[in-house]
């Protein structure tokens, strides 16, 4: 598919040199809004090359959809403050999910031997400033983990 047509899909942590994963979904202080944030632990370099395949995919994302008019996202380029470089990559959605209007921020960035993944969504519209600290603290977080 040409990248201006490529569809957004969820998947779970490259598999090669996986060494444990773990997620977690919380709750947010306005209608609707969620923080999913998904941790998956390599063995050795595999980190780095994974979080490279992934940002490719996340960068020629254009649509997430599921299938039906009332389920459907755009993917447009948010930037999301103090989130990119070598370590880090992130997108906004935004559209229909159940037929209201719906957006989100996907993250995926790299601390060490991890991969982070995050989503912050919802019915209000999610502010990338807190999604980039979200991600920040995540990452810093995760670094100080002994993997």
């Amino acid at each position: 598919m040409p990248p201006a047509v490529r569809r957004c899909r969820g998947a779970g942590p490259p598999r090669e040199g996986l060494g444990g994963t773990a997620a977690a979904t919380y709750q947010g202080a306005h209608a609707g809004e969620l923080a999913g944030v998904g941790v998956a632990v390599y063995d050795g370099g595999e980190a780095a090359g994974h979080l490279a395949v992934l940002r490719d995919a996340l960068s020629h994302c254009a649509t997430a959809d599921g299938g039906t008019p009332y389920d459907r996202l755009t993917a447009a380029r948010t930037p999301l403050p103090g989130i990119g470089g070598a370590d880090a990559a992130g997108r906004a959605l935004s559209g229909k999910v159940g037929g209201y209007p719906y957006r989100m921020h996907v993250v995926v960035a790299r601390s060490g031997h991890t991969l982070i993944a995050l989503v912050h969504a919802g019915l209000t519209p999610p502010d990338p400033a807190r999604t980039a600290e979200l991600a920040r603290l995540l990452v810093r977080e995760v670094g100080t983990l002994d993997a």
